[in-house]
C-alpha cells in the first residue's frame, strides 16, 4: 500500500529567503521613508491632519487607518513598536503568520494614513502580501 508523502511540495529554502528578503524591503523602507519624518507624514503636526483625511476619503469605506484613532504620542511609539516587533518576528522567522498580518495592518495604516507619501512601491509590498 503506497504512503503518502507528508513533505511540503514547495521548496522551503526558497520560501525563507523570501520572508526574509521581504522583511529586510519593508525594515529599510521603514527607516529611510517613514521614520525620518515621521511626525510631519503621519500625526497632526503635518499638512495632512486627521480631520482632513476624513474629509478626503468620505466616500471611501475602506479607507481606515490605526494612525487615525489617536494623535497622542504614546499611541505612536505603541504603534510603530509593534510593527517593528512585526517586521522582525517575520525576519527571524517567529511566528510568521502572525507576523505577516501585523505588517500588513499596520504597511496599510500607513498608507491610508498620508497617502502622499507614497510612489506605488507600498501598493506593489501589499498586492504581494495578500497575493492580489
Amino acid at each position: 500500500m503506497p504512503t503518502v508523502n507528508s513533505k511540503p511540495s514547495y521548496d522551503l529554502q526558497a520560501h525563507a529567503l523570501f520572508r526574509i528578503v521581504f522583511a529586510g524591503f519593508l525594515l529599510f523602507h521603514y527607516l529611510t521613508v517613514f521614520l525620518p519624518d515621521y511626525a510631519e507624514f503621519f500625526t497632526d503636526a503635518g499638512p495632512v491632519t486627521r480631520a482632513l483625511n476624513r474629509t478626503l476619503n468620505a466616500n471611501r469605506s475602506e479607507a481606515y487607518s490605526l494612525l487615525m484613532l489617536s494623535d497622542a504620542p504614546l499611541w505612536h511609539a505603541l504603534f510603530n513598536a509593534v510593527f517593528i516587533y512585526g517586521v522582525f518576528a517575520l525576519l527571524v522567522g517567529y511566528r510568521t503568520s502572525l507576523a505577516v498580518f501585523i505588517c500588513l495592518i499596520c504597511f496599510i495604516s500607513f498608507t491610508w494614513r498620508n497617502a502622499m507619501v507614497f510612489s506605488g512601491v507600498e501598493r506593489l509590498s501589499v498586492c504581494i502580501v495578500t497575493g492580489k
